[in-house]
């Protein structure tokens, strides 16, 4: 399976020369490759690289974004761009597919089980990162990964920290 192959080459830290940028690269490559899905990576700035641990969540979660691109949304143009932002980074996935309502989905799925979309935020915050996602049902969907969150930090709905911000467009 897809999920399978993309989880053997992520599922250990990022061998030492690989940076987080030539890792994303790598991963887009591969998903584009193994899937059909039109993808663009982009990498603006050269980021200074997290710990490893930071780099390893951010490959999974940006694994996991992709993986559910492909698997709702077949057939869609989709984009990731890293660029720096102060001393880390932002991550940002967007897509021109169906969408859909994430607050619904955030509802019927167990945060905490560990699976999924509904795990994100979780994983980033557990590194001291964010993660948010902007969708609704004919509109594609956006996400937005942000390392590290800093107590000035604030979303489009001004709350702060590492609370996830999950809302319809």
């Amino acid at each position: 399976s897809i999920r399978g192959v993309l989880e053997d080459w992520c599922d250990t830290e990022l061998p030492p020369a690989m940076s987080m940028v030539d890792a994303l690269s790598d991963l887009g490559l591969r998903v584009a490759a193994l899937t059909g899905l039109s993808l663009r990576v982009q990498c603006d700035n050269p980021a200074t690289d997290p710990p490893a641990t930071v780099s390893f969540t951010v490959l999974n979660v940006a694994q996991e974004v992709l993986l559910n691109t492909c698997k709702h949304a077949p057939g869609a143009h989709a984009a990731m761009r890293l660029r720096a932002i102060g001393s880390g980074f932002e991550l940002s996935s967007c897509d021109d597919g169906p969408g859909f309502d994430p607050v619904a989905k955030y509802r019927r799925h167990d945060i905490v089980s560990g699976l999924g979309l509904g795990a994100l935020p979780r994983r980033m915050t557990s590194v001291g990162g964010s993660f948010s996602i902007l969708s609704r049902p004919g509109h594609g969907t956006q996400v937005l990964i942000r390392w590290p969150v800093t107590a000035g930090c604030r979303d489009s709905h001004g709350h702060g920290g590492c609370r996830p911000d999950v809302s319809a467009r």
